[in-house]
């Protein structure tokens, strides 16, 4: 019979093993940042589906196109130009500062694409296609005028996606959030909170759940994680701790067997991540920008389970467009330490809305890129977790 001090030893020695490989993968690793899209597809707010190993975009010039990517994260697609699936979308609503393009969802109709468009007078609405048949094909959401921007649950079991959007209000410059199911107008309802104008950070569907994260301010002015039930309208504050918070994430961790995880960013400079022990949220880990970056501030963070880890991609600049870097940082103190993706030797670049994509080969990120001139490419950035570096 093994003894409980040499089960302890055991486990003690197998959590220095996981950390020394993962510091050896590190230490193995170069930052490899190469353009995949010219400047001249003019790809915008590109969001990437693991379902259906597909990019979604807008092309600056109205119109979504839809293009695949390749198990070695390649557009594979001359020019990046894909298929053209639908016109006359936009970006942003009348007044707002907010852009936002397509955005992915699931639910029993299959994966399809959210977005904006405009009407002849220029006034918004809602809008989504799907491929089915052979061919993509779209219809407007009823309802939706002066609306638009959503974020999109994926559910796969659910008779079809939930959406969080803005809804302006009249030619005032004004919105409140709103939410919905896609296909039924009469469940819309007002959501508490705004969306950041600093950060971005935006309300967020938690997998699994009729719920949404977001950051409120608690009876002393600090905003603080909180749940809001779409359903009953409840609000369950998550979190006591010092500092506001905000880009709240909740999901299913393989670290806590399943348990959900919780990440947020705190007064903008560090990631701080939660678990929930006997219904109370406890900090496991915070990681600050500037322990490893001259870069203070933390912008567009992204979590993504991979292998049996929990990962987060993030933007580090000194304001959210700017000169960037991007970095991948993962939540176990015993993983890989925060890890500069982009290319050190070309600091004068802006790199904003990091998005992960994992194919055949692993795991890749993607960043739109400018070097100030207006004209904004698109670039993959290679990490540990892909095939070639492993």
């Amino acid at each position: 019979m093994i003894s409980k001090r040499a089960l302890d030893s055991l486990t003690l020695s197998s959590v220095l093993v996981a950390a020394m490989l993962a510091r050896e993968s590190h230490a193995q690793f170069v930052p490899n940042e190469t353009e995949v899209c010219p400047a001249s597809a003019r790809v915008t707010d590109p969001e990437f589906d693991r379902n259906s190993q597909q990019m979604a975009y807008f092309d600056g010039a109205g119109a979504l196109r839809v293009a695949p990517v390749a198990p070695d994260g390649s557009i594979a697609s001359a020019g990046c130009l894909g298929t053209i699936v639908s016109k006359n979308v936009v970006i942003s609503l009348p007044g707002l500062p907010f852009k936002n393009g397509p955005e992915w969802g699931g639910s029993q109709r299959g994966r399809e694409l959210y977005f904006t468009r405009a009407d002849s007078a220029g006034r918004a609405y809602m809008a989504r296609v799907r491929f089915s048949n052979g061919a993509w094909r779209g219809s407007n959401l009823a309802d939706s005028t002066d609306r638009g921007l959503a974020l999109v649950s994926d559910d796969a079991t659910d008779a079809e996606p939930r959406l969080v959007y803005m809804h302006t209000i009249g030619n005032t410059g004004n919105y409140e959030l709103a939410w919905r199911e896609a296909g039924r107008p009469e469940t819309e309802a007002v959501v508490p909170g705004v969306v950041d104008t600093g950060t971005g950070g935006a309300p967020r569907w938690l997998a699994g759940s009729r719920t949404l994260t977001l950051g409120l301010p608690d009876s002393s002015g600090t905003r603080q994680a909180t749940l809001y039930d779409v359903d009953t309208g409840m609000l369950r504050t998550l979190t006591t701790d010092a500092g506001h918070k905000d880009h709240v994430w909740l999901w299913p961790a393989p670290e806590f067997a399943g348990a959900l995880a919780m990440m947020t960013v705190v007064d903008g400079c560090c990631l701080r991540f939660y678990r929930e022990v006997a219904g109370i949220w406890q900090v496991t880990r915070e990681i600050k920008a500037n322990d490893f970056s001259r870069r203070p501030l933390i912008f567009s963070p992204e979590p993504v389970v991979y292998d049996g880890r929990s990962f987060v991609v993030m933007q580090l600049a000194s304001q959210r467009i700017g000169y960037s870097e991007i970095w991948m940082v993962e939540m176990a103190a015993t993983g890989l330490p925060p890890l500069l993706l982009s290319d050190p030797a070309r600091r004068n670049l802006s790199r904003t809305e990091p998005e992960w994509m994992v194919t055949p080969s692993g795991l890749f990120v993607y960043v739109t890129v400018s070097d100030g001139s207006n004209r904004f490419a698109l670039n993959l950035l290679k990490t540990p977790l892909t095939v070639q570096t492993r």
